[in-house]
């Protein structure tokens, strides 16, 4: 299995074109949307991805493709803190407050209220599944 040499500063990524294929398929992405990004033709990319004997990726090409694996590892390693995504204000009524508000959290103890009601739309955004993505058509990794 041809690999192509590691120009990335993590040297624990396989850059082989196996992998690259694989990274494709686990991506959602096809050759056609790695072309575009490379400026290249998808006849190119099915070159150097060709399972026996492929034609070299260029030294920049190849540059260019381990930094988009590597930010889509990123990408996927970072857990998500709601916190640091997505800020909203919720303004209640006095009513409202009283209503979601348990009877041990007094309502006049802002810090303690708003604690309640935060931690409660947390756990609301953590069992709400993700909504699906559109996956495109894999026809070529």
């Amino acid at each position: 299995m041809p690999v192509i040499q590691d120009f990335s500063k993590s040297a624990r990524m396989d850059y082989s074109v196996e992998s690259i294929k694989k990274w494709l398929k686990s991506t959602g992405k096809d050759r056609n949307w790695l072309a575009e990004k490379l400026y290249v033709s998808k006849s190119t990319v099915d070159n150097w991805l060709a399972p026996s004997t492929p034609t070299p990726i260029p030294k920049s090409k190849a540059a260019f493709i381990h930094s988009l694996m590597e930010q889509s590892q990123t990408v996927e390693s970072k857990k998500v803190n709601y916190d640091d995504v997505l800020t909203f204000s919720v303004r209640l009524t006095p009513e409202e407050w009283k209503a979601l508000l348990p009877p041990h959290v007094d309502p006049k103890d802002y810090a303690a209220a708003e604690k309640y009601i935060r931690n409660l739309l947390q756990s609301i955004v953590d069992s709400t599944p993700p909504m699906p993505r559109p996956q495109e058509p894999d026809n070529n990794a």
